[in-house]
């Protein structure tokens, strides 16, 4: 499972062009951030407080980056100078230069090689930085293989089954895009080139992609027509490219770039333009089940768009700031992805039906919804979309805003006993609908059938459907249910979720009948803890009963099994 939480800002930014990279400091939770040609600055993500900064009057030319090797900063100035410098410094202009012969695009590290720095040149030349530093003067062309309508846009240093390679990102003719694996060993493998061009070519352009290096090495690319394709690499068995095309993305804009990033063995982040076109949508896509597990949408959108990963934090740059995403990711759980993606919709395509019919309690299906329940139209859409293969949430999705227009209590009653899987905004649809007369006895027992489910837990999802006065009703039905039945433990969250939703205004309310509800729902459950209280109490005597230990009442000979008697027998040792 994946999820993303809420983001934040990190800095503000003197310009985005300006903006030459993020990169993974030496102290856990820290980054450095190149703002500009001529800053750099440490910042703490957990409070966003900067921790040091350094300014030269040379223009950086690369986002500095930390050696763990030597334990120093890391810069690129005016394209063919490297600085080291350690945190103490104060003055970049002090720092001792090392000047090369050739042109240097950057200087790029890894988060799990702590020992390997490398030093990539415009020409194509990779060196590790003890190296390069070494024969800065005489820097070989051996390793040159970049001609000269070839530039790299973008370098990643990736460990590929135990062998260290350089990927670089390049752009031939300016247009055609190229992938280049440069191994650090060419000495015991070989170096690999690949165009990034669709088969076909009808018009099709690539929109991004990125080497995805876990378990196993694959380029996942993303063109114009919405396709998302897998390809491994460095495989003994042949593939053409682009490879398997694991989704057809509409949650995002694919006629815009986009930038793509492995933050998982499993899992890839997508940053890029909103299908509407008015902002901006952040989304991580599971390559092995092939779905998009979460999003998040931002009001404006950065061309091109930058992304980076730095530990359990997306960071990417939106305008005039850095936003820091936090991200989390759980263990696989097929369950839980089962019905959250949507088939897509194929004009002349025929659902195939089996010929016969199956026996419903063998099969242990739920029955089809009766036409005296629901009205014909509902019957007949919720018999395509089980024919067709649609969970219970997608077809609560379609159905239940159907039948509250027809204001079809028994349909919604039969949904909420027949269906497991409901999403929870459709449950707030129909918990809304029936609140606008909860006086009423058929809407009230289908508020009841609601709440014998479990609560909602995003507050903020159900502030977004129920009022504070839908709020208030409901309030008031919880306070009775309570009273009816004890030990309820879904009532008792369905009530504290309303009052957690609009905390604020039950604090400041002063109309007499809402404080009254509010007395009495304490009074409930205050009554419901002393109900738990005997319960915990009975537990001991429900546990003394199932041990089996007996006391014996010597005047009648009665067993009381309140209590027990155990005998010990002390010797005497002299």
């Amino acid at each position: 499972m994946a999820k993303l939480s809420t983001r934040f800002d990190l800095c503000r930014l003197i310009d985005l062009k300006s903006l030459l990279g993020v990169s993974e400091d030496s102290e856990p939770g820290c980054v450095i951030v190149t703002l500009g040609k001529n800053i750099v600055i440490r910042f703490k993500i957990n409070d966003q407080k900067q921790e040091s900064s350094w300014s030269s009057k040379d223009k950086l030319s690369a986002p500095v980056v930390f050696d763990n090797n030597q334990e120093h900063y890391v810069g690129v100035f005016n394209g063919n100078q490297i600085r080291l410098w350690t945190k103490e410094a104060d003055q970049l202009d002090k720092i001792k230069k090392y000047k090369f012969s050739k042109e240097i695009f950057g200087v790029i590290t890894h988060n799990e090689l702590k020992r390997t720095t490398v030093v990539v040149f415009r020409d194509g030349c990779v060196l590790p930085l003890s190296v390069a530093l070494e024969d800065r003067k005489n820097i070989p062309d051996t390793g040159s293989f970049l001609n000269a309508t070839q530039t790299i846009d973008q370098a990643q240093l990736l460990s590929i089954w135990n062998h260290e390679f350089v990927v670089l990102h390049t752009t031939k003719d300016q247009e055609i895009t190229c992938l280049e694996l440069v191994p650090l060993l060419p000495e015991t493998l070989s170096h690999v080139s690949l165009e990034l061009k669709y088969p076909d070519d009808d018009g099709i352009k690539l929109v991004g992609h990125c080497v995805h290096a876990f378990e196993s090495c694959q380029l996942i690319t993303l063109w114009s027509n919405g396709k998302l394709y897998s390809m491994e690499l460095l495989t003994s068995v042949t593939q053409s490219f682009p490879g398997r095309c694991l989704a057809t993305l509409s949650v995002l804009n694919s006629k815009h770039p986009v930038k793509i990033t492995s933050i998982g063995s499993h899992h890839i982040a997508i940053y890029g333009a909103d299908p509407s076109e008015e902002g901006a949508v952040l989304i991580i896509f599971n390559i092995q089940f092939s779905l998009v597990q979460c999003r998040q949408l931002f009001k404006l959108f950065s061309n091109p768009p930058r992304l980076w990963v730095i530990g359990s934090n997306l960071i990417l740059a939106e305008q005039q700031h850095l936003k820091v995403i936090p991200f989390r990711l759980s263990a696989q759980r097929l369950s839980a992805l089962i019905g959250s993606h949507r088939p897509v919709q194929r004009e002349g395509v025929t659902v195939g039906e089996w010929v016969g019919q199956l026996s419903l309690k063998k099969t242990g299906q739920k029955p089809l919804p009766p036409s005296d329940v629901f009205p014909e139209s509902v019957v007949e859409t919720i018999k395509e979309l089980t024919l067709s293969g649609s969970s219970e949430s997608v077809i609560c999705e379609v159905v239940v805003p159907q039948l509250i227009e027809k204001n079809s209590l028994a349909g919604l009653t039969w949904i909420l006993h027949f269906f497991v899987d409901i999403p929870d905004a459709s449950l707030l649809k129909i918990l809304v609908h029936c609140l606008k007369n909860p006086s009423e006895t058929e809407q009230k027992g289908v508020v009841s059938l609601i709440l014998q489910k479990p609560a909602v837990q995003n507050v903020r999802l159900f502030r977004s459907h129920s009022s504070f006065q839908s709020t208030v009703n409901l309030l008031s039905i919880i306070n009775e249910l309570l009273g009816e039945s004890l030990g309820d433990c879904n009532i008792l969250n369905w009530a504290c979720l309303c009052l957690d939703a609009y905390y604020q205004q039950f604090l400041l309310i002063k109309d007499a009948s809402t404080l009254e509800l509010l007395k009495s729902v304490a009074d409930a459950v205050s009554s419901e803890l002393d109900y738990m209280e005997s319960l915990k109490e009975l537990g001991a005597t429900v546990r003394v009963l199932n041990s089996g230990e007996q006391g014996l009442n010597r005047k009648n000979h009665t067993l009381n099994k309140k209590y027990a008697i155990h005998f010990l027998h002390f010797f005497n040792s002299s």
